[in-house]
């Protein structure tokens, strides 16, 4: 065996042994992908901050990889536990140890940070295509984390997130009281339905528009009888004459 491939081997073994807990449980193909299945027992350390990132369910993927050797940062491709398969991930966390509970299920991402009391931690995720999420909340409280619009404003606040769309990176604060779930979503904001008003009620008519109304069709009515009664006298009247004007001849 050539010297080179002895060495890369020993290299990767030495690897595993100080950053993974655990070793794969089994492998699985699909669609001539070959899956590595770890069950939920295997964690990998992140040796400069001295933190763990474990899986809550059983999950498989294709491989993963750190991100230099005294590691930061661990990316996993083509990973899949409870949701999507995602294509490339990473997570890196600082004064806390990671648990990830929901993994891309339903567009969310969601993780428990276990540290002391009154510390502050940090994540730091790869998100490759997701982009900028729509909100991130502790899912026991549903209070959700503000938005800051720089590393800087990042660096001097709590319970906030930050998004980098040039590197695809989210970063997220958290102050810790106990164990402390948080939820990333990138699910669309729900459209707000507006209801058009209803049409305006026809006014009420007040009662002394009635009163009017009837007095003028009294009136009018009044004034057709009186006309009948004249006409009715006028051609009485005719009739008179015609008959007297008749008698005189």
């Amino acid at each position: 065996m050539n010297h080179l491939v002895r060495k890369g081997i020993m290299i990767a073994v030495v690897l595993l042994l100080v950053a993974i807990v655990g070793v794969p449980t089994a492998y699985s193909q699909s669609d001539n992908t070959i899956y590595m299945v770890f069950d939920e027992d295997v964690a990998f350390r992140l040796p400069a901050y001295g933190t763990i990132i474990s899986f809550a369910q059983d999950y498989r993927l294709t491989k993963f990889e750190w991100d230099k050797w005294n590691a930061s940062m661990i990316y996993f491709y083509n990973i899949q536990m409870d949701g999507d398969e995602v294509t490339k991930v990473g997570f890196s966390v600082e004064n806390a140890n990671l648990t990830i509970v929901d993994l891309f299920v339903d567009l969310r991402l969601v993780i428990e940070l276990s540290a002391p009391s009154g510390t502050d931690s940090i994540v730091t995720i790869y998100v490759d295509d997701y982009g900028k999420p729509t909100f991130i909340k502790r899912s026991d409280t549903e209070t959700e984390f503000a938005e800051v619009t720089s590393l800087t404003d990042f660096e001097g606040c709590t319970d906030c997130w930050y998004y980098d769309s040039e590197n695809e990176m989210l970063y997220v604060k958290v102050r810790h009281h106990s164990v402390v779930p948080v939820m990333v979503s990138w699910e669309p904001l729900g459209e707000e339905t507006t209801t058009s008003p209803p049409p305006p009620e026809a006014p009420e008519t007040p009662w002394i528009t009635y009163l009017v109304i009837i007095i003028s069709v009294i009136s009018v009515m009044a004034l057709f009888i009186m006309s009948m009664k004249a006409t009715r006298h006028i051609i009485y009247e005719e009739r008179k004459k015609r008959k007297y004007v008749k008698k005189k001849q």
